[in-house]
């Protein structure tokens, strides 16, 4: 009687443990979920600011031709993969900075230099999210 009843009991101890392990693992699992979705939101929103900062100095530039390069690098940068942060992304968002302060100054030289070096940043982070993407499968 008494071996059935420490038998019962150990059963109920494992059991519980069993249910306590899978909490604890499922509570781990949507942790490391959310911390994820907050990160990829970050990279998300700061690619889009991006975004939005090409298009408003393409509104503000006062050569149309030069207008429609800036709208066409921001959408190859809105298209471009942003589920990753790079460490590229610092030096486009310098280079769009400079792209900003050559159309405010009406500068034509250093607006395409501007708008050459964020295409060629842009493609370069693309190339490193391919790697990236590759070497973590």
């Amino acid at each position: 009687m008494i071996a059935s009843v420490l038998g019962l009991f150990a059963i109920i101890v494992c059991v519980t443990a069993l249910v306590a392990l899978i909490i604890w693992a499922l509570v781990q699992g949507v942790r490391f979920i959310r911390s994820s979705n907050e990160s990829l939101k970050a990279v998300t929103q700061s690619n889009a600011s991006l975004v939005r900062d090409l298009q408003q100095i393409a509104a503000v530039c006062p050569d149309d031709t030069l207008g429609a390069k800036v709208r066409k690098t921001a959408e190859h940068l809105r298209f471009s993969d942003s589920a990753i942060a790079m460490p590229i992304d610092e030096a486009i968002h310098q280079e769009i900075a400079r792209l900003s302060k050559s159309v405010n100054a009406r500068d034509a030289d250093a607006t395409e230099k501007a708008l050459d070096a964020i295409e060629q940043l842009v493609n370069q982070r693309n190339a490193d999210i391919a790697l990236e993407r590759r070497g973590s499968f």
